[in-house]
């Protein structure tokens, strides 16, 4: 054995190797994974503002497609949106990255689509009896 060389089994070194990306890994995890980062109040009004005209379409179409064609509408929606043709309507925008708007996006729709359901739940009432008009 050289003296700048330490010989290590295969084994061992794809051990090693695995174990510090693991590590990263875990590391990264549970710095991104959990944490919640939320936009500041008045993008987060200028993001609704834009989306409202829009918010019936979304709306229909979150609750009528599967999961991944979700995806992928809300993600063009998003490019349209906000990154064509220009990079990003604003600056605030520009500091989010699609993900992120994306996310915002989509709970609005999903709030709006919670409200419109809860206000279909509720039950129509009148003060006269409307049976004669059906």
């Amino acid at each position: 054995m050289t003296r700048g060389i330490a010989l290590f089994p295969a084994y061992a070194t794809a051990a090693v190797s695995r174990g510090i990306r693991e590590a990263f890994g875990e590391v990264a995890a549970l710095l991104f994974g959990s944490a919640t980062f939320s936009p500041r109040p008045a993008v987060e009004s200028d993001v609704h503002e834009l989306v409202e005209p829009h918010l019936a379409i979304l709306v229909h179409k979150r609750s009528r497609y599967a999961p991944e064609r979700w995806a992928g509408e809300l993600d063009g929606f998003v490019r349209r949106t906000f990154f064509w043709p220009e990079p990003a309507v604003t600056e605030a925008f520009g500091r989010l990255d699609r993900h992120q708007l994306a996310t915002l996006v989509d709970r609005i729709v999903a709030n709006e689509q919670d409200r419109q359901a809860e206000a279909a739940a509720l039950p129509q009432t009148s003060r006269f009896d409307s049976s004669w008009a059906d």
